[in-house]
């Protein structure tokens, strides 16, 4: 159980940077379609810049999408068998993004990013994914 655990929470660390990725990609989409995104970086203080907050808001709920896809994926790999297995995984994979980003964001002083619920979408992608995974890979048969 605790191999197991400890899996996961490499398999979390690696999506969390792999989400970082992600945001970036979001960043470059958001820009591709023509919306305004004039922070290619936080400011002194984030949290009284109303438009930098609508930008991680953006950019996070974007991620969140391309997140959700890529913890199914992972899930779907990685062969979890029910709706419990992938609570399970996926609760470990959400706790460590979580982590990482407070911690991040409490040594670049953007924690009023938590304020915004595109990030609260994000962290929920990583939990749903595997839950999906689970729940659809019920009616997969595995030959070999």
């Amino acid at each position: 159980m605790v191999k197991r655990v400890l899996i996961d929470v490499v398999i979390g660390a690696a999506l969390a940077f792999g989400s970082q990725i992600l945001l970036y990609v979001s960043y470059l989409i958001g820009l591709a379609v023509g919306l305004s995104l004039p922070y290619e970086s936080a400011p002194a203080d984030p949290g009284a810049h109303p438009e930098w907050l609508t930008q991680i808001n953006l950019m996070f709920s974007v991620s969140a999408l391309l997140v959700l896809l890529l913890a199914f994926a992972v899930a779907w790999l990685l062969n979890i068998r029910g709706a419990a297995e992938g609570v399970r995984r996926g609760a470990i994979w959400a706790a460590v993004v979580v982590l990482w980003t407070v911690a991040v964001g409490a040594v670049n002083g953007t924690l009023a990013m938590l304020t915004v619920s595109g990030v609260w979408a994000y962290f929920a992608a990583f939990l749903i994914g595997p839950i999906l995974a689970g729940l659809l890979h019920r009616g997969r048969t595995t030959e070999g």
